[in-house]
């Protein structure tokens, strides 16, 4: 699968643009890799907010790392590694929280940004 997913990063990054790609527990190496990096290093920066809406409350908190050791070097322009936590309460279906892990070639130090980009 990465293969695919990396002749769409570069023709993202041809065009002149930067990534923000969620990566997925089916793409097994990167993912792990990500995990494992991110357990070992603390982040660069973070951001956190909390919001009310339709019914439910939910905070999200990012964490943007720089950490990219063992992560293959296909992937074009990649400059961090990205964890999101995703938790709250709905009416209807109670309490959850989501993990998710993304990789960017955005070359910024302000998890908050990036935060932006992901919502």
């Amino acid at each position: 699968m990465p293969f695919i997913v990396t002749k769409t990063e570069a023709l993202i990054i041809n065009i002149g643009n930067d990534y923000l790609l969620q990566v997925k527990a089916n793409q097994k190496h990167l993912f792990q890799q990500i995990k494992s990096n991110i357990s070992q290093a603390g982040p660069i920066d973070t951001y956190s907010q909390t919001q009310r809406s339709r019914g439910r409350q939910e905070a999200r908190h990012v964490e943007l790392y720089n950490c990219l050791e063992g992560i293959s070097k296909d992937w074009l322009n990649l400059e961090a590694l990205v964890y999101v936590r995703r938790s709250g309460y709905r009416k209807e279906g109670g309490y959850y929280c989501k993990e998710h892990f993304y990789i960017t070639s955005l070359s910024t130090k302000s998890a908050k940004l990036v935060a932006q980009g992901i919502r």
